[in-house]
């Protein structure tokens, strides 16, 4: 969960999804992060409360402006809120079993460049150290 600084939600070490849907939440575009937006909805489909949806972002950069501003928490990849953190957001686990994102790299069957074959690699080292799958 990506959480603004002053949020009363950095009290809990994990905030559960029944809890984060009381907050108004900065979704994911579906038309421009179908994917993502696709698993973090099946993911709210399992909560008893009504979202309020406040806005949906077309880039993490948005959401991240969003979050900061107080207008709603959002879902993101640790390491994308991570890396925002001097913009004003904070990272807080969600509760329960690890949620997964699936990240995909489509490319020409051509030769990789350097720089995707370098992605790739670094992707499957790190895929051993997790055990999950890379095709």
């Amino acid at each position: 969960m990506a959480v603004p600084a002053l949020s009363p939600l950095l009290e809990f070490p994990e905030i559960t999804l029944e809890k984060a849907v009381q907050y108004p939440l900065v979704l994911w575009s579906a038309e421009h992060c179908e994917p993502l937006s696709h698993q973090i909805m099946e993911l709210l489909s399992s909560a008893t409360s009504k979202l309020n949806v406040v806005d949906h972002a077309k880039s993490f950069e948005l959401m991240a402006v969003l979050v900061a501003a107080g207008y709603g928490i959002g879902f993101a990849g640790k390491s994308r809120i991570d890396t925002a953190r001097k913009l004003g957001i904070v990272m807080r686990p969600l509760a329960g079993s690890p949620n997964d994102l699936s990240t995909y790299l489509l490319r020409a069957q051509n030769a990789p460049s350097p720089f995707t074959e370098r992605l790739i690699e670094r992707a499957r080292k790190l895929d051993q150290s997790r055990s999950v799958g890379i095709t």
